[in-house]
């Protein structure tokens, strides 16, 4: 009986055990406490870590609290003055809060991590320091003009300029950072940023001016993040301060360089405290960079960042860390090797997260491989032996696999042009045979490889573009003649002498210019007809009756034009040479050791064009064209050739008509004719003279228009 009783209280407490261990399992939740401007984070079983960043598109601080799960509170808190909405959910081993930002600016915030819990406290951007930037500015406060740097005589100075009166606080060191502070100051939105003197010979790292309100009062503080433990001095001039830090074995035997910090009109939001640890918050940096030497970004090329804009801050945090909220932020899954270690310190302000992720991998020596939205993180040298490898393993397994043959047809290339580029595609045991009567390739090889072959042949075997050639040869003749003169003439008639002789008489004398128009024997006969008008006179029996005295009056004007228009089309392939010519072989004779023999001489208007086709579409036509006409020379053996010609090379598109050439020949004549003496008397003188003035125009134009052909 008592052993029964011990065997159920036994089986009694392990129940009770059973049922009481998931109550009492540890779990860690969150507790939340908001105070008007100021939230406090915690958690019952404590905190793992702390991570924080904030976002764009729309603004929001998101802080992570790793082993913690959400604990018995509302989701969602109501919060003002910069902060609207505090919202708060499970996301994985951790419990996220997000802090819609009102507007588009972010308040002035601060986050601390002390004593196993977070406290967010912020400032509307808009109250105390919104106040202390408007202009006119406080009666009685300071205002920063300019913060320039310079170095020199193995010093870096900071020089802070300002209008009115500020009170300085002592500078103290903490760390590698110099703090001080000016009070009743305000700082201009154009000057809050972070002003980085890596480009100088100097013991300065960088300096970060940042805006606070300090009990109601703008006060601006200064961070001066030094390279190593050197002297420092704060003092005043006679513009506001200078920082003077003594550089040590940081300076250079190179020239002092100074420069100047310039303003710039960008305005971004306004940071409460200076970075104090590895979690804290910096600003977003302004748009504005130092006018001094900077260093040479590598490469040229500008990538095209997609990602969301976020903001990342820590100092010698682990690789795998920061891409483990890399991949929270982008939805990406990461895997990183074991082989991915290190630490690494950075400040990210407003980067698109692929930007970062590019960044973080390139200074730690790693790289990555995606595949659809898996990441693999890996060395740099990993993944270069891993292609490798890969290599490695195709061409091992073309060498175990069986060769096969096949039969390409080759349409429009020569076989030459396509069976060359194809055969270096092939593997060391493929060959290309060609069979040029059926224009036929036989390629052996690896299938893998033989349909590489297959799509170059493909690209290759296109049929030859080919342009159709319009030429319009037009060739205009333009003559113009005149004549006017007066010709005299005297004859005699048959006269019977009253002896029943007759005499005869014979033109005694023709005096004054060359006339068409002829006088028949005998007697004055009718007039011949010539072109133009004329009119002829007798006198008779004036003088003497058996003497007739002639006169004629003749005036002739002349106007011819003619028009010739060829217009011969030719087609050929691209960049090949077309001829079209028309014209006459005038034959004639020659003599020599074989006796007389017959030779033949060409007269012919010809055309010879190559055209060849751009890929943009522009034709390049190189043309030659001739027009020969005979022109017969007396005594001359062989007849003569008047030869015009036009050579040139033109670019032009597809459709578009060109002129490439044109001749313009003009012949004028004058001449006169008359009885020398006479024809010289004025006005008198034209009795006995004629003119003639001949006017010749000769023009030959050469229009090409070519078009593509596109269906072959």
């Amino acid at each position: 009986m008592r052993r029964s009783v011990v065997l159920l209280s036994t089986l009694l407490m392990f129940l009770s055990v059973a049922l009481v261990s998931p109550i009492c399992a540890a779990e860690s939740l969150s507790v939340v406490s908001v105070v008007e401007k100021k939230v406090q984070l915690a958690a019952t079983m404590g905190i793992e870590q702390v991570r924080y960043f904030t976002l764009d598109s729309p603004k929001r601080l998101v802080v992570d609290l790793y082993g913690v799960l959400p604990g018995q509170h509302n989701d969602e808190f109501q919060l003002s003055d910069g902060f609207k909405l505090l919202r708060i959910g499970p996301l994985d081993n951790k419990t996220r809060f997000v802090f819609d930002v009102t507007g588009s600016v972010f308040p002035t915030f601060k986050v601390n991590t002390d004593n196993d819990q977070v406290v967010v406290t912020w400032e509307h951007s808009q109250d105390a320091v919104a106040n202390a930037l408007a202009e006119p500015a406080t009666v009685g406060s300071a205002k920063i003009t300019a913060i320039d740097f310079a170095s020199e005589d193995g010093q870096s100075k900071i020089y802070i300029n300002l209008n009115g009166n500020a009170g300085v606080t002592n500078p103290t060191l903490n760390g590698n950072k110099i703090q001080f502070s000016l009070k009743n100051t305000t700082l201009p939105r154009s000057l809050r940023r972070v002003f980085d003197t890596l480009a100088f010979p100097s013991a300065i790292h960088s300096a970060t001016p940042y805006l606070v309100n300090e009990s109601g009062q703008p006060e601006v503080r200064f961070v001066v993040t030094l390279k190593g433990d050197v002297p420092y001095r704060l003092q005043e001039n006679a513009g506001g301060y200078v920082l003077a830090v003594t550089d040590g074995r940081y300076a250079q035997a190179a020239p002092a360089t100074t420069g100047t910090m310039p303003v710039s009109a960008q305005s971004a939001a306004v940071v409460a405290s200076a970075p104090a640890s590895s979690s804290s918050f910096a600003p977003p940096s302004m748009a504005g960079q130092l006018a001094v030497p900077v260093i040479e970004q590598l490469g040229s090329q500008e990538n095209n960042y997609t990602g969301e804009k976020t903001s990342l801050v820590f100092d010698n945090a682990e690789v795998r860390d920061i891409l483990r909220l890399i991949a929270e932020i982008s939805d990406l899954n990461i895997i990183a090797s074991d082989e991915v270690k290190g630490n690494v310190t950075l400040r990210l302000i407003d980067v698109p997260w692929d930007q970062a992720l590019e960044l973080i991998l390139d200074v730690t020596g790693l790289g990555m491989v995606q595949e659809g939205n898996v990441v693999r993180v890996l060395p740099k040298e990993k993944i270069r032996s891993m292609k490798e490898a890969e290599l490695s393993a195709v061409h091992s397994q073309e060498k175990l696999e069986p060769l096969v043959t096949e039969v390409v047809t080759v349409s429009y290339a020569d076989l030459g042009s396509v069976a060359g580029p194809a055969k270096d595609i092939l593997s060391d045991r493929g060959n290309i045979t060609e069979d040029s009567r059926n224009k036929l390739l036989i390629i052996t090889d690896v299938p893998q490889r033989i349909e590489k072959a297959k799509e170059l042949i493909a690209i290759l075997d296109t049929p030859e573009r080919q342009v159709m050639i319009e030429a319009r040869i037009v060739q205009v003749n333009s003559n113009y003649s005149r004549e006017l003169g007066v010709h005299w003439g005297m004859f005699g008639a048959d006269v019977d002498n009253g002896s029943g002789d007759t005499r005869s008489f014979q033109s005694l004398t023709s005096a004054g210019g060359n006339f068409l128009v002829d006088i028949t024997e005998g007697s004055v006969g009718p007039l011949i007809p010539a072109a133009g008008i004329s009119s002829q006179m007798q006198i008779g029996r004036a003088l003497i009756d058996d003497v007739v005295l002639d006169l004629q009056l003749q005036a002739l004007q002349a106007d011819g034009k003619g028009k010739v228009i060829s217009t011969p089309r030719v087609t050929t392939l691209n960049g090949e040479t077309a001829t079209i010519s028309q014209g006459t072989t005038i034959p004639y004779q020659t003599s020599g050791a074989d006796g007389p023999k017959t030779e033949f001489i060409s007269a012919e208007l010809k055309l010879e064009v190559t055209p060849v086709i751009n890929p943009d579409g522009s034709i390049i036509l190189e043309v030659l064209a001739t027009n020969d006409s005979p022109s017969l020379t007396a005594g001359a053996s062989a007849p003569s050739i008047d030869t015009k010609k036009a050579e040139t090379k033109v670019l032009i598109r597809d459709g578009e008509t060109t002129v490439i050439g044109g001749i313009y020949v003009e012949s004028i004549q004058e001449s006169e004719d008359g009885i020398p003496g006479l024809m010289g008397i004025p006005i008198l003188g034209n009795l006995f003279k004629s003119q003639k003035k001949q006017s010749v125009k000769d023009e030959l134009l050469i229009f090409i228009t070519p078009r593509i052909m596109t269906d072959n």
